[in-house]
């Protein structure tokens, strides 16, 4: 059984989300307080049996009107699963509810679960009965004519009564859903919450907040991470060995026959004398008292698995001792350790074909990268993912090294903008790559984890390379709008070809980004048509440079049709012909990095290029805005005079209005967008 969909309704922070689970994986990110950590203890008392630790300030704004919702959807069930629930799936999707609500004047917190059933539409027809038949009797009947269902709803006088509907509903059920629609309704409580939980997954839940030492303690009694993957591992591989099998047979066998001495049976009391000794002077004692009739002392015998929740895990980091001894450091490092052992464990075996006994874990992780260094995140990480093939892995990160971008279906950005709202959570719904290009990105990615702060910011800027990267974030501390302090994040993309892959993904999310690139307009000769250029001489080499020319060129446009059908969210920089020559470096090499910081190392408030200045207040200005009529842009020119901007149509703030574009920034850019078109036909 897997999670598909989970809704949550008037939880703490949630006024209302709804998000699905891809392939048993889920990654949360988002600032501190945007609510993921609400949505982890949602799912969380979803799952349990009890409402302890539920108050009035888990209510959504504490208004205990409304009550707590959870529904979770589950769909590829086991073949157990299936025939236990059957009655209850809807396409083969298993639909359970759980609402929490508090009683306004005794403070009583009480909960209620529902399974979601499909039964025929018809009037008055409540999944078990008709009701209101005496009012709605002709509505009824003159429905039932209407579809043609006489024969599978009267008596055997061919009349149509209450009680010959509901008996021809049991006995024609499937004739009768083929000729109508069908309707969704919740079943109060039809199976007990303690049978309907042996199938759901168990939840392991790992708190940030939480002390260290209660996911790992190994005491008798306690339930913790750690033994409850201990137990997992050890009693599924004991089933495996046949060895092992015979062992436990005999150990059991034996475990039986002492509970004869220990349980009396109805006719024979077999049990040790002592017991028996013990039970007749604690009667005659009560009775001096109060009139008693029996005394039985019960003892029960552990089970296989009773054994191992008293196990203990002894560790040698110089001194010899309990894990309970430990730092938090090592505990947390166990936990994770525990994590990748049993990764190792599910991986020999998934060429098994026979389905586990065992419920399957929901792991809810709060910021696992605590007190590992960035190289076991990635381990970790990678581990998580592999665990997510037979369990369900949820995790909320403030880690770059956390975010799997290589799953990115699975990445849910978590805000929370207004307390009206409440948190919100967004995904990228479906595959937004071809194959070749989704391996590509994620080459990106991987190779510099620095590019995803960009789930992390408010707000991001994509530029090509390091060098815009250097020059504005150096521009911007000069300007006293330091980027970090305002979450802004400016992510390099590897060149403008690349640029492209981030637009796709940031788009998906509800958050404002810009992109600034070079126009790298073509010159005459390589506005030149590949035939053109062979009459004229030119060498195989040459024309593969102006090819190459033209590809970087046509990006422009490729960007432009990105960003123009959501201005509300993107704004534009355009640079002509590049940054390298706004700042006065040279454009080609590999010394551009260096040089660059060289740039801002002599760099000061006075000397500061006023086109730099204007960047950085396009990027600051620039807002969300679902009113926004135009593209909001920056284009500057710095091929005929360092200082000329062509146009600035940010959008005014205060008055709604953009600025006018010359007649001649016009012209200049009709000449662009020409040079654009004429190579497109090549």
């Amino acid at each position: 059984m897997k999670i598909q969909e989970a809704s949550i309704e008037c939880f703490r922070s949630i006024k209302k989300l709804i998000f699905k689970v891809k392939d048993n994986y889920l990654q949360l990110i988002g600032e501190n307080n945007s609510g993921k950590t609400n949505i982890f203890k949602a799912i969380d008392y979803f799952f349990r049996g009890s409402v302890a630790g539920i108050s009035r300030d888990d209510f959504f704004q504490k208004d205990i009107r409304f009550p707590i919702k959870i529904i979770m959807k589950f769909h590829d069930l086991s073949k157990i699963e299936t025939e236990f629930f059957k009655e209850f799936l809807i396409e083969d999707k298993l639909i359970i509810k759980k609402n929490i609500s508090m009683n306004e004047e005794s403070d009583k917190i009480s909960s209620v679960h529902f399974l979601v059933k499909e039964i025929p539409d018809i009037p008055c027809y409540d999944g078990k009965k008709i009701n209101n038949w005496s009012r709605k009797k002709e509505e009824i009947i003159l429905w039932i004519e209407e579809k043609g269902l006489q024969n599978c709803l009267q008596d055997e006088n061919e009349k149509i009564t209450k009680t010959s509907i509901e008996t021809g509903i049991q006995n024609n059920y499937d004739e009768i859903t083929r000729k109508c629609e069908m309707k969704e309704i919740d079943i109060k409580k039809p199976l007990v919450w303690k049978d309907i939980s042996n199938y759901l997954p168990e939840v392991l839940y790992i708190e940030a907040t939480k002390k260290v030492s209660e996911e790992i303690k190994t005491s008798e009694r306690s339930k913790s991470i750690y033994k409850q993957i201990l137990e997992k591992i050890i009693i599924e591989n004991l089933k495996d060995n046949i060895n092992d099998v015979e062992a436990i047979t005999k150990f059991e066998k034996s475990l039986e026959q002492i509970q004869t001495h220990l349980i009396k049976e109805e006719t024979d009391d077999n049990r040790f004398d002592i017991i028996k000794k013990i039970e007749k002077e604690i009667l005659e004692n009560l009775n001096q008292n109060i009139l008693t009739f029996g005394v039985e002392i019960r003892i029960y015998t552990p089970q296989l698995r009773d054994f191992f929740n008293n196990s203990d895990i002894f560790i040698n980091d110089g001194i010899v001792s309990s894990v309970e001894n430990k730092g938090d450091g090592l505990k947390r490092s166990l936990i994770f350790s525990l994590f990748i052992t049993y990764a190792s464990f599910l991986r020999e075996r998934s060429n098994e074909s026979e389905e586990s006994d065992n419920k399957p874990f929901l792991f809810l992780i709060e910021e696992p990268e605590l007190f590992l260094h960035p190289q076991a995140q990635k381990k970790l990480r990678d581990t998580l993912h592999l665990i997510s093939d037979f369990d369900h892995v949820f995790y909320s990160t403030h880690s770059p090294n956390f975010v799997d971008i290589r799953h990115y279906l699975s990445i849910g950005l978590v805000k929370k903008e207004t307390i009206e709202e409440g948190t919100t959570i967004s995904f990228i719904e479906k595959e937004i790559f071809e194959p070749s290009s989704k391996d590509e990105f994620n080459l990106l990615m991987r190779f510099n984890p620095e590019r995803n702060e960009m789930f992390f910011a408010r707000k991001v800027i994509l530029v090509e390379g390091d060098v815009e990267r250097i020059v504005l974030t150096r521009t911007a501390e000069l300007m006293d709008k330091d980027f970090n302090r305002k979450n802004i994040s400016i992510i390099e993309c590897n060149g403008k070809g690349t640029l492209p892959y981030f637009i796709q993904v940031l788009s998906c999310f509800n958050k404002p980004f810009i992109i600034i690139h070079d126009v790298d307009p073509l010159n005459h000769e390589e506005s030149k048509t590949t035939e053109q250029l062979r009459e004229e001489g030119s060498s195989e080499s040459k024309i593969d440079r102006i090819k190459n020319k033209k590809k970087i060129f046509k990006k422009n446009e490729e960007i432009y049709n990105l960003i123009i059908s959501q201005i509300n969210k993107i704004g534009l920089i355009r640079i002509n012909p590049n940054f390298e020559r706004l700042i006065g470096i040279t454009e080609t090499g590999d010394r551009k990095t260096f040089k660059a910081f060289k740039y801002t190392k002599n760099l000061t408030i006075e000397s500061l290029n006023n086109n730099l200045n204007k960047i950085i207040e396009f990027i600051l200005d620039f807002t969300l805005n679902d009113e926004r009529s135009e593209l909001a842009e920056l284009e500057i020119d710095i091929t005929n005079s360092e200082e000329s901007e062509i146009s600035n149509n940010i959008r005014n703030t205060n008055t709604g209005s953009f600025q006018e574009v010359s007649k001649e920034n016009n012209h200049k850019k009709e000449q662009i967008q020409a040079s654009l078109y004429d190579f497109i036909k090549d």
